[in-house]
């Protein structure tokens, strides 16, 4: 009764179990002590799957009798996919015939153990395949061919020109044209004569008094061949100019040809007599225009040089001033002396000198001295005039340090105190004299270092005002600043430093500390509480927090600049990577594969500061992984997606295909990127696949991200459906089924996105 049970329930419980894949089962039914339907259905099962698959599996097969492999079964070996060895089993050890590798569908045939290598029969050397050729293998010679190996030699110095075809070499000595290169030295002959060298030796000697003046070189005009430099080297011509003839000398450490130079003779060395003779009365001078040559000149001639004048009637000069000759009293203006005189033992007498008449006031220069008005004071008109001369009109007023209005005396002048700015935006700066009493700002963001030049002299002044984030040290040249060795401003701080000459000392407001009594604030007083409008944007700024926020997306793959908002505080940044895209699918009429999902995007998060980000930031988004095509073909991988080097969410990996002889995988997450808090993505799903008279494909789904769904799982029954792409933002695409003998590709991954929340004051 068992066995027509068994055999009606057979058919029905092939169709209901789906075998899950080709595993490895025992060919033999077992035999001993009864066994029930079910276990003779596994046993069966098992039987029929071994039959249908060759054996699939990583390890070596165990299920012929007594638990050994059976003679000449075959075993496709999967331990090194995707390539599969096929081996036969001959009753000792496995013999592998053949590899399959199953994703470029080539087969390779073994030999041996081995693969077994093409060699191209053909009677064309470029044909056959690299390696040496044995002797053994080689042709034997003719009288026509050479074949074989042969040893075939010339007589010592002849060289092997050609080889006949009796295989006799032909042998001659090569001609001197026939040689490259250097002679070695022991090949040289010996040299006799003026020029002697030794036979195998390249030493070369030139005898005595052999080399003769026509065997010199020629010199050049007027030269001698020598060496005028104080050092060891080559010989050169040493010339003189065509107008003079050439004398020796030697002037720091030069021997030359020209002229003597002055300091070429000793001093005191020239005497009177080897001057030119000179006539009588004469001196040395020249009184021909233009450089020349010394010249005897007269008295007349050296008065005429020297620019002196003698005028007529002129006393001759005496020693004791008393052989002057009478003269006539003189007329008209009076010539005299101003040196000192002395008289020795002379007695001079007093002139008598007759009271004048006829004298005006104007005579003297004393017009206006009647005038007694108070612009016309009683003062001569030459007094009048000196006394002009005393305030003189052409003198300034100068200003500086701040001021304006100088001038000359020539008219009124107001000075006024105009303060202007010298705007800074570097990163350092030195104080120049021009900068007193000026208003110097600096603003840039990073750091700034300002010298204070103790040179510019005492009474020197400038304000400083810091305008931006960057903090700004004023350090003294030398000296101090209020003691100490630098003093630093902070972003809205101003001071006025002025230099006493050696330190210098500043001005600042109140430092912290106790306080004064406040009597308001914003008009009120009494107890005082914040009220709406209290604090104004530009109190928000100065405090550094703020007011109002704006979000800016990037969601369009490729590359892109983000430059931030006006009055940025700090931002918060995300970037989510691509998802990954989903593995494609191909089945057969009894055959269900199911390709992997893609992984999702990770995503990272990223607090920045205003000067972190700086005037702008290069933005990546990444793209979705591109969908495995249309068969056994896995999925791209998503793009990373990231804000400079502040936040940076990696990609999704592409989804895998699953097949008979492959493991199912799962599609990885993209991994941690940068930012302050960062994880993997979540994975994709694996494929499922089956073989059986009822072909079921089940595909894996994409792993979702924060910000999208992955793409949903397929289950195909005889059917095949494409994957599903992953929505919204990082999610990964799904993998395609198919359950028949149609192809069809994965979905797509969703793309990465970088969202920057704006922090700001104004």
């Amino acid at each position: 009764m068992k066995a027509p049970r068994f055999l009606r329930a057979l058919p029905l419980a092939l169709l209901l179990i789906s075998p899950v894949r080709a595993d490895q089962g025992s060919i033999v039914v077992p035999t001993s002590g009864p066994k029930t339907a079910a276990e003779l259905m596994t046993a069966v099962n098992a039987a029929l799957l071994a039959i249908q698959s060759c054996n699939s599996g990583t390890a070596a097969p165990a299920n012929g009798p007594a638990g050994a492999p059976k003679a000449f079964q075959c075993w496709a070996d999967t331990s090194a996919a995707p390539v599969v060895s096929y081996k036969f089993y001959d009753g000792a050890s496995w013999v592998t015939f053949g590899q399959l590798n199953t994703s470029t569908h080539v087969w390779t045939p073994f030999r041996s153990g081995a693969a077994v290598a093409a060699v191209a029969t053909s009677s064309s050397a470029s044909d056959l395949t690299t390696g040496t050729l044995s002797a053994a293998r080689m042709p034997a010679p003719t009288a026509s061919t050479l074949g074989g190996v042969q040893s075939l030699t010339c007589s010592t110095s002849n060289w092997m020109r050609t080889i006949s075809t009796a295989g006799a070499p032909g042998c001659s000595q090569p001609a001197f044209s026939d040689l490259t290169g250097s002679v070695a030295a022991a090949q040289m002959p010996a040299l006799t004569g003026d020029v002697t060298t030794p036979a195998g030796g390249v030493a070369t000697t030139i005898g005595a008094n052999k080399v003769l003046d026509g065997m010199l070189r020629q010199g050049g005009a007027l030269s001698l061949i020598g060496r005028s430099a104080d050092t060891t080297g080559n010989v050169a011509d040493i010339s003189a100019v065509a107008a003079s003839s050439c004398a020796f000398r030697e002037s720091s450490n030069t021997i030359g040809c020209g002229t003597l130079a002055t300091a070429a003779y000793a001093a005191n060395s020239v005497t009177n007599p080897k001057l030119a003779q000179m006539a009588n009365g004469a001196t040395k001078c020249r009184t021909t225009a233009g450089t020349g040559d010394p010249e005897d000149c007269t008295a007349a001639q050296m008065r005429a040089l020297l620019s002196l004048v003698i005028g007529t009637n002129v006393q001759a000069w005496d020693a004791d001033l008393d052989a002057f000759a009478l003269k006539s009293a003189p007329t008209g203006a009076v010539v005299g002396t101003t040196d000192t005189q002395t008289l020795t033992n002379k007695t001079l007498t007093a002139p008598a000198i007759s009271a004048p008449t006829g004298i005006v006031k104007g005579d003297v220069g004393l017009g206006n001295v009647d005038n007694t008005s108070d612009i016309n004071k009683p003062v001569s008109t030459a007094q009048a005039a000196a006394d002009a001369l005393k305030v003189n009109l052409t003198r300034n007023v100068a200003t500086g340090c701040g001021l304006t209005g100088g001038g000359d005396l020539s008219a009124d002048r107001t000075l006024r105190s105009i303060q202007s700015i010298n705007a800074q935006t570097g990163t350092s700066y030195t104080l120049l004299a021009a900068d007193c009493g000026k208003l110097v700002t600096f603003s840039n963001a990073a750091a700034q270092a300002v010298t204070l030049d103790s040179a510019l002299g005492g009474g020197y002044w400038v304000e400083v005002s810091s305008l931006a984030a960057g903090t700004v040290t004023l350090t003294p040249s030398s000296g101090n600043i209020d003691g100490a060795a630098n003093l630093t401003l902070s972003q809205g701080d101003g001071v006025r430093i002025i230099l006493d000459g050696t330190n210098w000392r500043s001005v600042r407001g109140r430092a912290g500390g106790a306080g004064g009594t406040v009597s308001s604030v914003f008009t009120r007083t009494g107890a005082i509480t914040a009220a709406s409008g209290d604090y104004s944007a530009a109190q928000i700024g100065a405090t550094g927090v703020f007011y109002k926020i704006n979000v800016v997306k990037f969601t369009t793959p490729g590359t892109a600049t983000y430059t931030p908002s006006a009055g940025l505080v700090y931002a918060a940044i995300e970037c989510l990577g691509g998802g990954g895209g989903g593995s494609g699918a191909g089945g057969g009429a009894t055959a269900g594969y199911g390709g992997g999902g893609g992984g999702s995007g990770s995503l990272s998060r990223k607090v920045a500061s205003a000067s972190a980000i700086g005037a702008s930031q290069s933005v990546t988004i990444g793209s979705g992984g591109t969908a495995g095509s249309a068969g056994l073909t896995a999925g791209g991988a998503g793009g990373d997606s990231s804000v400079g080097t502040l936040c940076v969410g990696k990609g999704g990996g592409g989804g895998g295909p699953y097949y008979a002889g492959s493991a199912p995988t799962a599609a990885l997450g993209g991994v941690a990127g940068t930012g302050d808090v960062t994880g993997n993505g979540a994975p994709g799903g694996a494929g499922w696949y089956s073989i059986g008279s009822v072909a079921v494909s089940i595909s894996g789904m994409g792993g979702s991200s924060m910000l999208g769904g992955g793409g949903a799982a397929i289950t195909a029954v005889n059917t095949a459906t494409a994957g599903n792409a992953g929505t919204g933002y990082g999610a990964g695409g799904g993998g395609g089924a198919a359950a028949n003998a149609t192809t069809v590709a994965g979905g797509a991954g969703a793309p990465g996105i970088a969202i920057i929340t704006e922090f700001l004051n104004q």
